[in-house]
């Protein structure tokens, strides 16, 4: 055993090394990278900010909750808000900077043909 390591046995038997919880957190950054890393820049993306899609399916959501339409007003901001977020979705999940991005899009499509 090297001195950099040390090993501890558990109840169960099982022995964990300081090199495993050293690797763990290697493996955790490394799954952070590669979820949430743009691959063109490097930098870490969750979310940007102006999505033009995004920004118009929230201008239809808004003026639904501010006015609270009725009848085929109502129905214009529904289909609006609609292929707005569609478009968002399938441009997120083509186009994504990172898997992340790809997922949310792919998650955001299949909710919004579900429901």
């Amino acid at each position: 055993m090297t001195s950099s390591s040390v090993t501890a046995k558990s109840s169960d038997g099982a022995f964990f090394s300081s090199t495993f919880f050293r690797s763990t957190g290697a493996a955790a950054r490394f799954v952070v990278d590669w979820l949430f890393r743009d691959r063109d820049t490097g930098k870490l993306v969750v979310a940007q900010w102006p999505n033009r899609p995004l920004a118009v399916w929230f201008g239809f959501w808004l003026a639904q909750m501010v006015f609270t339409p009725s009848g085929a007003v109502k129905m214009g901001l529904l289909l609006g808000a609609g292929i707005a977020l569609t478009v968002w979705s399938i441009g997120e999940l083509v186009n994504g900077v990172n898997p992340w991005r790809r997922f949310l899009g792919a998650a955001v499509l299949i909710g919004w043909l579900l429901f």
